[in-house]
């Protein structure tokens, strides 16, 4: 169901006590009289039946009314003006945020503004976000059977919607905590084929489900089956949160197209935080990365903090990064450092899978260029060399620019040191091609770039 539809069905079963006040709110705060709001659609006298909560106004008489007071639909039917969102949205993000701190009294605190506000509005979405964050608060403080209570009310009901996925999530802990393995279990099973289902067997969501499942098993006693949960959890292929977040997506459009909204949602709700994680994690990457480019870039370098930030660049691209070659760039330039420092078997660690290059023919020649270097260091060289020319066939598919001119330099180099000239000529030629240079051969001298 789409909001105007929400709205809609909203106007045929709000309170009309609650309507009524709102619409006069609405029509004294924007100097109206009763004429004015009511004229030409129906009287004056109908409209004070309205206010007073006798009678229902249909959808297209509510919108009307909302034009002329300029207001919102939604502020009539739900009764949060935009402004009061902003606020309310702040109230409840410290709430959850003191959540998770483990801060109960102060998200508490937060709660209590909120529901202040939100006490003519059971209809607004906001509303249903304060009582599951109530409930997690109540979690957090020890108060397990209100909880409980408001959790199993929420989800009976099926009024959780996006917070569907949260609120089963806590449920399951606090049976847990409350001494209920079985209810632990009856409600963390089906949330763990649910998730497995979608694809989402490897997501910190179902990390979380089988620890509080696996700790019943074992308190009923059940500890095989408490050892095969953890062990199918431990064996899934771990995923980056890049990876999580298209799986939620997918979850989230592929629950849409069977018109179950409330679980669509959900998976919707995790989707974006997780890209707003991702997306924060990416940057620091970058930061990280770009750091220790300058560091090295120094008249002196400084290659032991260049690989600590390095290091850290890398762990942060690989887990959240989204964009593949950017983390491969990232990894690339961590085994560059390593290989410096003569630890080649770590640098060979470092370096991304194949797959993971996204089909750059730059970054497959780097890999091929360090790996040659890799195995140069371990007293590999019939295998270095041999790398090298796979390198070199590379380069030749990467166009030219300033980056793949300095390759080629590399490589020109790294070809002399194996005492092959040839192959060191030619890559300097493609060098100078690749900067714009032509090479002219004049008789009895050496080839000389000139810009062509």
């Amino acid at each position: 169901m789409n909001v105007g539809a929400q709205l809609a069905e909203l106007s045929r079963t709000i309170d009309l006590g609650l309507l009524g006040r709102r619409i006069k709110a609405a029509r004294v705060a924007a100097g109206l009289t009763q004429l004015q709001l009511a004229t030409p659609e129906i009287s004056s006298a109908y409209l004070s039946r309205i206010e007073s909560g006798d009678r229902r106004p249909d959808l297209k008489l509510l919108v009307r009314f909302a034009e002329k007071a300029n207001v919102t639909l939604e502020q009539l039917l739900v009764g949060v003006h935009p402004d009061q969102r902003v606020e309310l949205t702040l109230e409840l993000d410290h709430a959850a945020i003191n959540i998770t701190l483990g801060n109960g009294l102060q998200a508490m605190e937060h709660l209590g503004r909120a529901r202040e506000a939100l006490a003519d509005s059971p209809a607004s979405d906001l509303w249903l976000q304060l009582r599951v964050l109530e409930a997690r608060a109540n979690h957090v403080l020890g108060h397990l059977d209100e909880a409980i209570i408001a959790l199993e009310d929420l989800l009976a009901s099926g009024a959780s919607g996006p917070y569907w996925l949260s609120a089963s999530l806590t449920l399951t802990r606090c049976y847990l905590d409350a001494g209920d393995p079985n209810g632990c279990i009856e409600t963390g099973e089906p949330l763990l084929e649910l998730l497995a289902d979608h694809g989402l067997a490897t997501s910190a969501e179902a990390a979380e489900v089988a620890t509080s499942v696996a700790a019943a098993l074992r308190a009923r006693g059940d500890h095989e089956r408490a050892i095969e949960l953890c062990r199918r959890i431990a064996e899934s292929t771990p995923d980056n949160v890049a990876g999580q977040l298209n799986e939620y997506v997918a979850a989230s459009v592929s629950k849409r197209a069977t018109s179950d909204l409330n679980l669509a949602a959900a998976f919707a709700t995790i989707a974006r935080a997780r890209a707003d994680h991702a997306q924060a994690q990416a940057a620091s990457a970058r930061f990280h990365a770009q750091f220790a480019e300058l560091l090295l870039a120094g008249p002196e370098p400084n290659i032991g903090a260049a690989r600590e930030r390095l290091a850290f660049a890398s762990a942060l691209a690989t887990q959240h990064g989204s964009d593949l070659q950017e983390a491969a760039s990232i990894r690339l330039s961590y085994a560059k450092v390593l290989v410096l420092e003569n630890e080649f078997d770590e640098a060979s660690r470092a370096l991304p899978d194949e797959d993971e290059l996204a089909g750059s023919a730059i970054l497959t020649a780097s890999r091929l260029l360090l790996a040659s270097q890799i195995q140069r260091g371990n007293g590999n060289l019939e295998a270095a060399r041999d790398l090298l020319a796979e390198a070199a066939r590379a380069l030749g598919r990467a166009g030219g620019d300033q980056t793949v001119a300095q390759m080629w330099y590399e490589l020109g180099a790294m070809f002399n040191q194996f005492g092959d000239s040839e192959s060191a000529a030619e890559a300097y030629r493609a060098a100078a091609e690749a900067t714009g240079l032509a090479v002219v051969q004049s008789v009895g001298q050496r080839a000389a770039p000139q810009r062509s």
